[in-house]
């Protein structure tokens, strides 16, 4: 009977089998590098998306500069006038290039979630805002007008 016993207590002692499958530390780790690797996909695609859009705008911008350059260069030879076609070509490239800057430049604020925070008067805002309008307007030939008001 004493053999008996001992056999009981050097099996207790032994460790469990393990399970098949995987062990906890292993899953574990498999999260931890499927949590990586969908990370680094997001930012592939981004990275991606963000050169696309860079190319567009560089491409944009080389067309408009090399056709201001362009314009610019003939007006120079003094054959022709600021007012004419070749003026007008210049103006619109110049114009096409602040607004393809600006436009850039709210896209990287709003997506940034750029805020800038603070109180204005809106009676100076709508002044500027007039007063680019009516330049804008005066640029294509047009008449802009914007009526005061007034709360009472």
């Amino acid at each position: 009977m004493a053999g008996c016993t001992e056999r009981f207590a050097a099996v207790s002692r032994r460790r469990p089998t393990p399970r098949l499958g995987v062990s906890n530390s292993h899953r574990a780790g498999a999260v931890t590098v499927y949590g990586r690797e969908s990370e680094q996909i997001r930012v592939d695609g981004q990275t991606e998306h963000g050169n696309q859009r860079m190319g567009f705008f560089t491409h944009e911008l080389r067309n408009l500069v090399n056709t201001a350059i362009v314009a610019f260069g003939v007006l120079k030879t003094g054959n022709v006038g600021v007012g004419g076609s070749t003026g007008a070509v210049l103006d619109r490239s110049l114009t096409n290039l602040r607004d393809l800057i600006a436009r850039s430049l709210d896209e990287v604020r709003l997506t940034a979630g750029v805020q800038n925070r603070e109180q204005v008067s809106v009676a100076d805002f709508i002044g500027t805002l007039t007063d680019a309008a009516t330049l804008e307007a005066r640029a294509r030939d047009r008449t802009l007008t914007v009526s005061p008001w007034r709360l009472d």
